[in-house]
């Protein structure tokens, strides 16, 4: 390495002042010796003026270097914060991806399946087609067969007929008798059982009645359970999410730098944006009842937090919170 470039090292810078330093003062001591003889004081003056300047040099270098410390750091910081809402960014467009792949593929199986179903449709088509024509040349056949069976009966009939009018005509007596014989006895069995049916059909609805107050009484219990459960779900999750939130502020104050001159009551709602995981995404100050530093010093302990805690109940767990940061 150069002299040169030796020179604009700022690693180097302060050893070449105290070097330097160092040499005026031998030389001004050297010179004081001589002088001694004749009884002057100033080179002790120059030695304390050359040490001061010295000291002077050393903490201006290391306040810069302080100073520039503090820079990186915060060039750090905001890096980060740049890379994660990258991260971010990738992440949602890589869904917007894949939500569309499954749009398509969806899109395409409904084609398909539409394809398939016209097909299955036209060969049933000709099944019933094909079906219809064997219908026809099998009813055709039939129909002939039973013409002729219709004449061969109808001729069976008439001889039957001619016997039968004989033997009927000797029966119509003898119905006719049995005939009035049972209509009374039909008679009186039709009255017992529509007074059999009367009573049954009473007690059916007497019973049916029952059953409804009973489902009745059934529906209105289960109803109110019911209800008592559903309310004791919102009270827990009501007290979930307050905890979650009061989790996050009291995450936040572990960041939080009070400023000078913070009053108690001052308070702050914050908005804060995050992952599902629980990162930061972005802050934004809503309302303050406060300061101009307390409004600054509650935005800075946000961002500072970078991940906040998770809920021990997933489904308190909101993209969008709203936390009250408050100075008690």
């Amino acid at each position: 390495m150069s002299f040169k470039a030796l020179m604009k090292n700022k690693d180097l810078q302060g050893l070449w002042i105290s070097l330097a330093a160092h040499i005026v003062l031998l030389l001004l001591v050297s010179v004081g010796f001589e002088l001694s003889s004749h009884k002057v004081h100033t080179p002790d003056i120059n030695v304390v003026h050359a040490v001061a300047i010295d000291n002077r040099a050393e903490n201006a270098q290391r306040r810069e270097a302080q100073r520039e410390a503090q820079r990186q750091r915060e060039r750090a910081r905001q890096e980060k914060i740049r890379q994660e809402k990258m991260r971010q960014e990738k992440i949602r467009q890589e869904k917007i991806r894949q939500e569309k792949l499954r749009q398509e593929k969806i899109r395409q199986e409904k084609v398909r399946q539409e394809k398939l179903k016209q097909e299955k449709i036209k060969q049933e088509k000709l099944r019933q087609e094909k079906l219809k024509q064997e219908q026809l040349k099998k009813a055709a056949a039939e129909k002939r067969k039973a013409e002729e069976q219709a004449r061969q009966a109808a001729e069976r009939k008439k001889q039957q007929e001619r016997e039968a009018a004989a033997a009927k005509k000797r029966a119509e007596e003898k119905q006719r008798a049995e005939a009035k014989k049972k209509a009374e006895a039909k008679k009186k069995a039709e009255a017992e059982r529509r007074k059999a049916e009367a009573e049954e059909f009473k007690r059916q609805q007497e019973e049916e009645l029952q059953a409804l107050k009973a489902l009745k009484r059934e529906e209105k219990i289960r109803a109110e359970k019911a209800e008592k459960a559903r309310q004791a779900r919102a009270r827990q999750l009501d007290i979930d999410r307050a905890i979650y939130q009061q989790e996050i502020a009291d995450y936040m104050t572990q960041y939080w730098i009070k400023p000078p001159g913070t009053q108690p009551g001052y308070t702050c709602d914050v908005k804060i944006i995050q992952s599902r995981a629980g990162h930061i995404l972005d802050v934004k100050v809503i309302a303050c009842v406060g300061d101009a530093a307390f409004r600054a010093s509650v935005e800075q302990a946000a961002r500072k937090s970078e991940q906040l805690p998770l809920p021990g109940n997933p489904a308190v767990f909101d993209r969008d919170i709203l936390i009250k940061f408050e100075n008690k």
